[in-house]
C-alpha cells in the first residue's frame, strides 16, 4: 500500500492518463475510420450499383456476336474493373470478397491469350452474382432500419 501511495503522484498520474488518452484516441479514430467507410459505401452504392448492372447488360449483349466484339468486350471490362475495385474499396464482408474474385477472374481474362465466350460468360454470372449480393444487402439495410 505505502508503494501505491508513493507512486501516486501527479507527475505519474498525470503520464498513467496520457497513454490511457492516447489508447483512446486510436479506439476513437479507427471507430470515425469505420463510419466513414460505411458512410461513403452507402452514399456511393446506388450509383455504382447502376454502373455495375450497366455492365452485366453491355457484356450480354456484346456476347451475342462474341467474335465481332472482343475489342468492346474488353473495354467494358477494363471499365468495369475500376468501378469493381471503387466498390472493393468501400466494401466489407462477403461482398468484398464476391467483388475480389470478380477482379481476380477480369484480371485473368485480359491476360490470358486464348479469349473465349465461355470465360466471359463465367465473367457475366459472377457480376450477375455480386449485383444479387449487394441488391441483398441494400434490402438487409431497410429491414435493420425499419425495424431496429
Amino acid at each position: 500500500m505505502e508503494r501505491f501511495i508513493g507512486w501516486l503522484n501527479v507527475s505519474n498520474l498525470a503520464d498513467f492518463l496520457s497513454i490511457i488518452g492516447f489508447f483512446l484516441s486510436v479506439y476513437v479514430s479507427l471507430g470515425i475510420r469505420k463510419i466513414k467507410k460505411e458512410f461513403l459505401f452507402r452514399a456511393r452504392l446506388p450509383d455504382l450499383l447502376k454502373q455495375l448492372q450497366k455492365h452485366a447488360t453491355a457484356l450480354s449483349t456484346l456476347l451475342d456476336d462474341f467474335q465481332n466484339n472482343q475489342d468492346k468486350i474488353i473495354e467494358e471490362l477494363s471499365i468495369a474493373k475500376v468501378n469493381i475495385n471503387s466498390l472493393y474499396n468501400k466494401s466489407a464482408g462477403e461482398v468484398k470478397g464476391s467483388l475480389k474474385k470478380l477482379d481476380i477472374s477480369i484480371n485473368n481474362f485480359l491476360l490470358c491469350q486464348d479469349k473465349n465466350s465461355k470465360i466471359i460468360r463465367g465473367i457475366y454470372l459472377q457480376m450477375n452474382m455480386v449485383i444479387q449480393e449487394i441488391n441483398n444487402l441494400k434490402e438487409d439495410e431497410k429491414w435493420r432500419q425499419g425495424n431496429g
